[in-house]
């Protein structure tokens, strides 16, 4: 079912305006639904994502989203709420709602402090042109124990190019970006590459991952609008 959306725009503290470009849904029940697959074609869980809300914050607008992680079983593993911003004229997403929610899972009932920078998405992306790097600190501990500390840096995003994707959800003309994510969690250091290709109003409609090698190890894809 097609929706109609509308543009983010505010005053904003100068008395001018700013629009936003929202790589996201703006209708209060609007869901996209997500199928993730390994390098194998082989179903390996089910993301659903839903605005839930719409609201002001000072100079800020925020979409309210709820998030459910499903299995290849459809049983549900994960469920969360968290918000996209939309302040001075960029959309900005948190390094959190881009979290594998089977790790999210594994520290449900341990208490979980991050420190972030957000994933920035300016209102005019061109190709050739670089984004802002992100990164984010998320430390677990339990019984006032540190369990678990974990760094993530997204670097080298770039707009790469503008390409018609067709996935089960419809063709849609996207931006194609790329990034370069470095992971450090105890002993373990990880350094993955991944394309995403977004598009206005929707956002992200496929996503793929590869190893530092460049081999495929995993990829999304945007399979329901409603």
């Amino acid at each position: 079912m097609a929706l109609s959306f509308m543009s983010f725009t505010y005053a904003s503290n100068g008395g001018g305006e700013n629009v936003c470009t929202v790589y996201f849904p703006q209708q209060i029940g609007a869901e996209l639904t997500y199928e993730n697959y390994n390098a194998k074609d082989k179903l390996e869980s089910t993301d659903r994502f839903k605005v839930v809300n719409f609201r002001e914050n000072g100079d800020s607008t925020l979409i309210d989203v709820e998030a459910a992680s499903f299995d290849k079983k459809g049983e549900e593993i994960y469920n969360s709420t968290f918000s996209y911003t939309c302040k001075d004229g960029v959309f900005r997403m948190s390094m959190e709602s881009m979290m594998d929610p089977a790790m999210m899972e594994a520290y449900k009932d341990m208490e979980i402090t991050m420190t972030q920078s957000d994933i920035v998405f300016p209102a005019e992306m061109n190709v050739g042109g670089a984004l802002p790097d992100a990164e984010m600190n998320v430390t677990v501990t339990s019984n006032g124990m540190q369990v678990m500390e974990m760094n993530f840096k997204i670097v080298d995003r770039k707009v790469e190019a503008k390409e018609s994707i067709t996935t089960p959800a419809g063709t849609f003309d996207c931006f194609k970006l790329t990034q370069t994510t470095n992971m450090k969690m105890m002993f373990m250091n990880k350094t993955f590459t991944s394309v995403d290709w977004i598009v206005p109003n929707i956002g992200n409609v496929r996503s793929e991952s590869y190893n530092n090698k460049g081999s495929l190890e995993s990829y999304r894809i945007l399979t329901n609008i409603k």
